[in-house]
Formats: C-alpha cells, structure tokens, sequence
C-alpha cells in the first residue's frame, strides 16, 4: 500500500484513517501488507525513524522523508519503492494522485506493465480539488497521470458520487465502488460532557453545534459560521465549535468573520481533537455541519452518525444520500439560511434529533464496518490477482 499520508498523519484528515485501518482489515484476513508513506503531518513531520520499516500498530510501516507542501517531494522514496515493489503481487494507491508518490508509481508502471495496481483517488478528482492549482494539475495529469490511471487493474470509488467524477474524466473501465467505513471501537470511549466543560468553559450550559475537519476553504466553513449568526438569533445557548486542524492560516480568517458578524464568545476554534476529547465532541453535540464543497465520502459525517448524532450536509458530501435515506442526516444547500433551518429544527425538537441519532448508529452498523470493507477489498484483489 502506498499511502503519502498515513497515521498518525492526523493533520491530513480522513485519508490516513481509512487507509490505516483498510490495511488493518486486509492484514487480518491474512495479507502481507506493507505500507510506504511519507512522514509529514501537515507542516511538521512525524516522531518517527524515517526511510526504514518500523511495526505501528500491528502493520509494516516505513516513513520516507519528504518536504513540506502538497506534493510531498521525496528523495529516498524512489530507491524504497523501487525495491518494495519487485516482490509485490499488488499495489494499492491511496491518494497517491497529485504527490512525488504518485509520479514515482506512474513511472515505475511503464516498466513493470504486468503488475497489478488498484487507484483510490480519493476525492483528488472532484471539481473543487480540481480548481485548486489548476494549471499544475492539467499538465501534470496530461504528461503521467491520465495513462497511469488508464493502466491501472482497477479504481476504486469511495462513494457513486466519485463514480461520476471519474467517468467525466474517460475513464469507463473497471470502477469498483467500495465505502470508506468507522471504526466504531475507538468510539466508544470519550469525554464526558462535565470534562468537556471543564476542558472548554465555553461549552457550559450550552448546546453544541459542531463542524470537524481541517480548516480551508472547500469546507464550505464561511458559509456556517454565516449560518450561526442566524441561529443564535433564535437560540441563544448555543455555542459553535470549529474543531480541526488549519490550512494556511485559515483559522484566522474565520475569526475575523465571526467577529465581524458580532459572535465573539460563541465561536469556539479548539484545534485538532482526538481520542477522547474528539469523540467527547462528537457524543455530546446536538448536530453535526458539514457544508463543504466537496466531500468523496465524509468521514466525520460518518462518525457523528455512529456516535448518535445528526447531520447536516451538503449533497456534495459522497455519504448525504445514505445519511439521508435513513433519516440520520438532512441535506441543504450551502445557503445560510437553510444551513441554519435545518439546524433550528434539530435543536428544536428533542424526538427527532434522538431518532435520527438512533437511525445513524444502525446505518453505520449495517452499511460501514471495516470488516466489511476489508472483505470486500479482498475479494477484488483477489480476483484481480489471480
């Protein structure tokens, strides 16, 4: 697996998990899966003995040092890939797209044309990454990436959603739609809501309206905080929590927005949350938000639902149609005004936000464990392979 970012790579958001956790799932149905990476956490690097296979958690992992930015430049990532993957019978690329890994992958594939490889873009394809750099991606995806893709065994989507972005792009061969999925158990302890109180002594005697994620534009996080200056002319006790990493000094922005609409003291930035401060959060907030711009699957989403909480998410998230279809979520558009109607009626209505918590956990359950998703995973590599 060639994973750029891979926990604890927690500052990338949702891609480390799922890429963490689908390796787990395939080595416990007895893979061998070794996983190159990058060793960048956003803008730091990980404590962590790069270029050289280490065991996190369970899985063969080796860290290549890389630079700072998107592309993830590596020098020693060549010699290492190179390496690993003559004694591979399949490559899994996850994310890999728009990085020095990908372009490493691309190369290698013109002289090893009979090894198997399977794409999860994950999300790279949708319009609004597109527009981000779109010059560089348009070269780049003309000189190397549209014929690797065009080689590979299989693309895997996350959601029909990315169905639709990848056959806009031509490509009509094999697509493979195979969820991302929660990992439940490291749900089930959090924060309790007096700790979280005491954590953030902005929170007491509040309802919580939550966003979690990083912080940059595509969240569609403007668009929230404009729909909270709304909300809190209806509800006063209700604070929103912006919680997740910033990109590129985001975060103030944000602040001053919220400022500018009069919000001091109702806005809470706290910074990337995790283990039990996170799932705290995600058990004691009345909503979830998440009116981004473009989602391939929406982690978060995900696990709010499984946490027993309601969202509220754009149709552009890959999840929205199953959130949805349960009842668990409501979808709107990136209006203001309808971002916070259908907010209102949450913090509204004590019944239906129980109910539409209940209604997530039993979708998650059914339609998103890993152990599914490694069994499907598995079953593909396997015919692949073969």
């Amino acid at each position: 697996m060639i994973a750029p970012a891979f926990l604890p790579a927690y500052a990338h958001g949702g891609v480390p998990r799922s890429s963490f956790h689908l390796a787990k799932g395939l080595a416990e149905l007895g893979h061998d899966v070794r996983v190159i990476a990058s060793n960048r956490n956003g803008s730091a690097r990980l404590d962590v003995e790069p270029d050289r296979f280490a065991d996190f958690q369970g899985l063969s992992v080796c860290y290549c040092s890389a630079s700072a930015g998107s592309f993830l430049h590596s020098r020693t990532a060549q010699a290492i890939l190179a390496e690993e993957l003559k004694s591979s019978d399949c490559v899994l690329h996850q994310g890999t797209t728009w990085t020095h890994f990908g372009l490493l992958s691309a190369q290698w594939a013109r002289h090893r044309k009979d090894q198997p490889y399977v794409i999860w873009p994950r999300g790279v394809l949708s319009p609004a990454a597109l527009s981000i750099s779109p010059i560089r991606k348009k070269v780049y995806w003309s000189l190397c990436m549209r014929s690797w893709y065009a080689r590979a065994r299989a693309i895997v989507a996350t959601m029909p959603s990315e169905v639709d972005q990848i056959t806009r792009l031509g490509f009509r061969k094999r697509i493979e739609v195979i969820p991302n999925a929660v990992d439940t158990a490291s749900l089930s302890d959090g924060l309790t809501r007096p700790e979280l109180d005491q954590r953030y002594p902005q929170l007491r005697g509040k309802q919580i309206t939550l966003s979690l994620g990083r912080l940059c534009p595509i969240k569609g996080l403007r668009h929230l905080i404009d729909a909270f200056s709304l909300i809190k002319q209806r509800f006063d006790q209700v604070v929103l929590v912006i919680a997740g990493p910033e990109e590129h000094g985001y975060k103030g922005k944000l602040q001053t927005h919220a400022r500018s609409l009069g919000l001091n003291g109702s806005v809470l930035f706290t910074g990337r949350v995790q283990g039990r401060n996170k799932v705290g959060l995600l058990r004691s907030a009345k909503v979830l938000a998440m009116p981004s711009d473009s989602e391939s699957f929406g982690m978060s989403a995900a696990e709010a639902a499984a946490c027993g909480t309601p969202v509220v998410l754009t149709p552009q998230c890959g999840i929205a149609p199953f959130l949805t279809g349960a009842q668990a979520g409501i979808t709107v558009s990136q209006q203001p005004a309808q971002i916070a109607d259908a907010i209102n009626t949450l913090l509204a209505d004590d019944d239906l936000s129980l109910t539409m918590g209940q209604n997530g956990r039993q979708l998650i359950q059914d339609e998103f464990s890993w152990p599914k998703v490694a069994k499907r995973t598995d079953a593909l590599l396997s015919e692949l392979v073969c």
